[in-house]
C-alpha cells in the first residue's frame, strides 16, 4: 500500500480591490478600458503591458527582495487572474508601493535595454568598419576616406589631434633672457574700455562743453613809470 500523499493544489489568493473602487466593486473613476496609473505608465511596454513582470522577474533574478515577493504572488494566480489584474493589486499583495514597482520595471527596462544597444554597437562595428574600408578605396568617396583616417587615428579628429607624437626639446643649460615687462605701464583691456567709454560718454561732453573758458590775462600799468612820464611832462 502506497504511503505517498495524493498532491493537492494550494488554492489561488483572493485578489485585493482594484483602484479607486467601491464597497460594490463599481469603479469610482471612469476610465478608458478600466485602465489604472499603472497600466497607463506600462503601455509603452510591448508587445503589452502585462510583460512588465519579466523586468520585474530579472529584478528578482539580481537580488531585490521586494520583487522575488512579487513574482512569488503572481506565479500563484490562476491564468484569468493574470490576464484580468492590475499592477496595483499585486502591490498591495506584496507590501510594496507602486512606486518601487515603477522603479524596479523602469531599472529592468534601463539595464537591458543598455546591454542590448552594446551588443547591437559590438555586432556591428566590424561590418560597418568593413563597409568604410571598401568605400573608401572608390575614387569619388573622400570623406569615406577621411573618416577611415580619422578613427584609425591617422588624421587628427576636428577636437585635437588623436596622435600625439613624442617630442624632446632639450634647451639645454642656457637661461632665458630676461624679457622687459610693460604691466606696470599700460593699461588692462577692462580699464582701457572704462575710460575710452567715459571719454565718450553724453555728460563727459557737456562736461567739456561747460568747462569755463579762462579769460585773456592783462598787463597791468607800471605805477613808477607813469610818474616818471608825468614828471618829464612837468619839466
Amino acid at each position: 500500500m502506497s504511503t505517498n500523499k495524493p498532491f493537492t493544489e494550494n488554492p489561488p489568493p483572493v485578489l485585493p480591490p482594484r483602484p479607486l473602487t467601491g464597497p460594490l466593486g463599481h469603479p469610482l473613476l471612469t476610465r478608458k478600458n478600466n485602465d489604472t496609473p499603472m497600466v497607463i505608465a506600462f503601455r509603452h511596454i510591448k508587445p503589452s503591458w502585462r510583460n512588465y513582470i519579466d523586468f520585474v522577474d530579472y529584478c528578482a533574478r539580481n537580488g531585490d527582495k521586494d520583487c522575488d515577493r512579487f513574482v512569488k504572488i503572481f506565479a500563484s494566480l490562476t491564468n484569468k487572474q493574470r490576464f484580468e489584474h492590475k499592477p496595483e493589486q499585486l502591490c498591495d499583495m506584496a507590501q510594496m508601493t507602486p512606486g518601487d514597482l515603477m522603479a524596479a520595471v523602469s531599472k529592468g527596462m534601463w539595464e537591458t535595454g543598455s546591454g542590448e544597444s552594446k551588443m547591437i554597437s559590438a555586432m556591428s562595428h566590424p561590418n560597418l568598419i568593413e563597409r568604410t574600408v571598401k568605400l573608401a578605396h572608390k575614387e569619388a568617396n573622400f570623406k569615406d576616406r577621411e573618416l577611415f583616417f580619422r578613427l584609425s587615428g591617422s588624421l587628427p579628429d576636428r577636437k585635437g589631434n588623436s596622435v600625439m607624437p613624442s617630442v624632446n626639446i632639450n634647451l639645454g643649460s642656457t637661461p632665458m633672457p630676461n624679457l622687459p615687462t610693460f604691466s606696470g605701464e599700460l593699461e588692462s583691456f577692462d580699464e582701457e574700455s572704462v575710460s575710452l567709454a567715459r571719454r565718450l560718454s553724453p555728460a563727459a561732453a557737456i562736461e567739456v562743453a561747460a568747462a569755463p573758458v579762462p579769460e585773456p590775462e592783462t598787463e597791468e600799468p607800471n605805477n613808477g613809470e607813469e610818474n616818471e612820464d608825468e614828471a618829464e611832462d612837468g619839466d
